[in-house]
Parts: C-alpha cells; structure tokens; sequence
C-alpha cells in the first residue's frame, strides 16, 4: 500500500528530573494527496511485478474505490501480460483517474498496404503507406510512406517488442511477431511473414504495432476492461487481448465518460461496446486505436456516444463494423474498415459521422446508404 511519511518534533517533560528535550518522531501513515485517506489529489501509483507499490492493476484501481479524487491521478503499469479483468466503479470522480500503459507514441498504430493513412500522414488524400518484405525467408518487413515514413526506433521501438499481421483475404488470419530488429522504417521478425494477399479484396499486409502492457485473462467470465458510471476514465498504451466471443474488451456503461489514446484490441464479442448515455472519446485530435478480430466490430446503444476518428477496425467475423443504434452518434471521420460484413451500420435514429473513411473487402460499405436517412430514421454522413 502506498504511504507518506510524516515527521513530528515535540518535547517531553521528564516526571522524575524535570528535564524537557526535544524529540522527533517519524511516523508511517496510509495517506496520500492533501486532504483525508478518503480525499485523494495528484496521486501517482505503480503497478509491476516487484517494488511498485501494486502488483496487479485491479488492485491499484481498488484502492480509489470508496474515495473521492480530485486533480489527476495517475496507474503507471510497467511492461508485462498481466493475467486479469478489471472492473472501474465506485469511485467518487471529481478530477481524473488516468491508467497508463505504453507511453510510445505509435502504441497501438497501424499501417495499411498501398491505403491512406490519416493518422501519420497529413496531406490528406496523396499519402500511402507501402509494405513490402525482402531478406532470407522473407523476415525484413519494410513500411515507407510516400509522404513521411515512421521512425520506429527513434520512437522506442526495438528487438523484443510485438506485432500483429493481418494478411488478407489469404489466408484472412491475425497472426503476433516478435521482432528481432528495429531501424528508421524496417521492422525483421523472428519468422517469415505469411503470404500477402496483393488485392484490395483482403488490404494485402495490415501490421498494428503492440503496446508492452498487455491485458489478457486466461480464461475470461466477463468483459476485459468493465467500467461502469465513471467520470472521467482515461486509457492509455493497452494491448487487451479477449480471446471470447461472450464478452467484450472494453464495456461502457452507466452514464460513464472515457477517454482513450494508443490501444490495441483484439477478439471479444464487440471491440468496445458504449451504453447507457456513456461516451467513449479520443484523447487528443489522433485516437491511435485499433480493433482487430471481433465478432460484431463496435457497438453504440441506448443514448451512447463515441469518438472513434482515425481508428481502424479489422476483420469482424459477424454482423457490423462500425455500428451506431438507438439513438446514439458516432464519429468515424478518416476510419479504416477492413474485411467486415457492413462498414458502417446505423439504426433507430442514429448518426454516424464519416467523411473520408475507408472501406477495404466489405461485403457492403454502409447501411443505410451515405446521406439518405434509413434504417428506422438513422443516418451516415459520407
């Protein structure tokens, strides 16, 4: 448990001499932040395996439960996979709660072969990204764009860190990489690359550059991030990996407000479902978040808001990819969909806001058809 120590000096008169020396004391105390142990500001706590002051990130979130905090507060997690699901409740909000992961600035990016790529390139409409492979066994993965190229390891990328490939309509798999070596913009894999798919049909190569803080229960009973009437959430720098098709990576709901920045999401039922008047929302004007192998891509229900602009969603199995219902708004402007059954769904009187987003090996792209209202009332900006 996290603490401040305090000092004291006083003095003590001796009953027998009569002397009076001073003392001090040092006393350990289970308080932080101005205030009381339930009044809680500008805290920052640590979560590793050894010498931090929690060794899991619930119970670094457990102990704000029941406390109101103001200012900002912070959950550094050190590198690792950590083994749990986390459930955000009952804490009394009046400032923000941040939980941070990997704070490199391409966690959790994506780059697209031969597509635009709004979310490094910023001469909106002529910047591609090429990726191509080359070396014995085809291991040296190379990401040039044609406007400015990534800069891996001046960004913290090295040797040691993970990737995941998608590879297209063959043979249309989500496959992980460690890398062996990182320069300027070439990435070498321990492995040899799956076979490219060089059609539009499957994007050829998609490769999402993976947080060092991964969240990823062995056998998961619930969602991977649950938060539920929580004012204001801030996620940063994770990899949550739910390997179900029953619950989702991050669930919203209860008037809740999140906001997010550099995330990696793969499988779940929905990538992230938003209800209940919750908003999930970009922190910044770049979300730098991507979704990956889901069943139902993301979901907006019940007065639900989100701000999902730059974001890719790749390969959902079933149903939607971007999807807005009852009543709720969507903003996707400059999003990516790649091999989903529809783009982009709205229903029940909903919006969904996506000028200049892509559509790549999409049965259909949008339903109700871009600026005609369909679908009981609903609409999609194009």
């Amino acid at each position: 448990m996290p603490y401040t120590t305090f000092s004291y000096r006083g003095t003590w008169t001796n009953p027998v001499t009569g002397a009076s020396p001073s003392y001090n004391w040092r006393v350990a105390k289970q308080y932080i932040g101005p205030g009381d142990a339930n009044n809680i500001s500008g805290l920052t706590v640590t979560v590793k395996a050894s010498g931090g002051d929690f060794t899991t990130i619930q119970d670094a979130i457990n102990y704000f439960k029941g406390k109101t905090v103001s200012g900002t507060c912070y959950i550094n997690i050190d590198p690792g996979t950590y083994d749990e699901q986390l459930v955000i409740n009952n804490i009394n909000l009046g400032g923000t709660l941040m939980i941070r992961g990997d704070t490199r600035l391409l966690a959790g990016l994506y780059y697209v072969n031969g597509v635009i790529n709004y979310h490094t390139i910023t001469n909106a409409g002529s910047g591609r990204f090429t990726i191509t492979r080359g070396g014995t066994g085809n291991k040296v993965l190379t990401i040039a764009g044609s406007a400015a190229n990534p800069d891996f390891d001046a960004d913290g990328w090295a040797a040691g860190d993970t990737v995941l490939v998608y590879s297209g309509t063959t043979p249309n798999v989500v496959s992980e990489f460690t890398l062996t070596a990182v320069s300027n913009n070439t990435l070498t894999a321990s492995i040899a690359w799956p076979d490219p798919d060089p059609g539009t049909s499957g994007a050829g190569y998609t490769i999402v550059l993976q947080p060092r803080v991964r969240l990823r229960k062995t056998t998961p009973n619930m969602h991977g991030v649950y938060i539920l009437g929580q004012t204001t959430i801030y996620l940063s720098g994770l990899y949550i990996y739910h390997d179900t098709t029953a619950y989702c990576p991050i669930y919203i709901g209860s008037n809740a407000f999140v906001t997010y920045y550099g995330m990696l999401l793969r499988g779940g039922s929905y990538s992230i479902l938003v209800s209940e008047k919750s908003t999930f929302s970009i922190a910044g004007s770049v979300s730098r978040i991507t979704m990956v192998d889901s069943t139902h891509g993301v979901g907006l229900q019940s007065s639900a808001t989100a701000n999902l602009a730059y974001s890719a969603l790749i390969k959902v199995n079933t149903s939607y990819g971007y999807f807005s219902g009852y009543v709720s708004m969507l903003w996707a402007q400059y999003s990516i969909a790649i091999k989903c059954p529809v783009g982009y769904f709205a229903y029940g009187g909903s919006l969904i806001y996506s000028p200049y987003a892509q559509q790549i090996g999409c049965v259909a792209t949008h339903s109700p058809t871009v600026n005609t209202v369909g679908n009981a009332n609903a609409y999609i900006v194009g």
